[in-house]
């Protein structure tokens, strides 16, 4: 998938506006579908998040998170799919880590407000409140997207595959 991007000339930016076109929708599906055994699972990944030991390991669990809200919707297309763009915003996603390694400050602000959004999705989800839901995971997608582009970690997918 990596190439057929570089070959469209895509970029994270890209990559990003597609993921918040398609996960934001995931998250509105479990919102409106979802069973006890997804509220578990995503409140087991919660825990998981918190029990973090490392920033590496905390970027990784919230990493999971995403995936886990798309599973958990049930769409095995769309999860292939976003599964193939969450790789290159992982490689995005390891740059920022290394780029702002030396600033804890920037790091912890960011894992807040995902710990954060993460926490109040779950909430709606478990309230049933799609809509605000979906508008509350596609704003922090863009969220994320903005820290990056701001951080210098946003460059075309083939400088992020040859870099990884």
């Amino acid at each position: 998938m990596g190439l057929v991007l570089e070959f469209q000339k895509a970029t994270v930016d890209d990559v990003y506006a597609a993921v918040c076109e398609l996960e934001p929708q995931c998250v509105r599906r479990l919102a409106d579908f979802h069973t006890d055994a997804d509220l578990a699972a995503l409140g087991e990944a919660l825990k998981s998040e918190s029990r973090a030991g490392s920033p590496e390991g905390l970027w990784e669990c919230q990493d999971q998170f995403h995936r886990l809200l798309v599973i958990r919707a049930g769409n095995g297309a769309i999860e292939v799919l976003i599964e193939s763009l969450r790789h290159v915003i992982d490689l995005a996603n390891r740059k920022y880590l290394r780029e702002v390694a030396d600033r804890p400050d920037v790091r912890e602000e960011a894992a807040s407000r995902s710990r954060e959004a993460h926490r109040a999705v779950v909430k709606l989800i478990e309230q049933r409140r799609a809509a605000e839901a979906e508008e509350l995971w596609r704003q922090h997608i863009l969220d994320t997207g903005r820290r990056l582009k701001e951080s210098g970690a946003m460059h075309s997918v083939l400088d992020l595959l040859d870099g990884s």
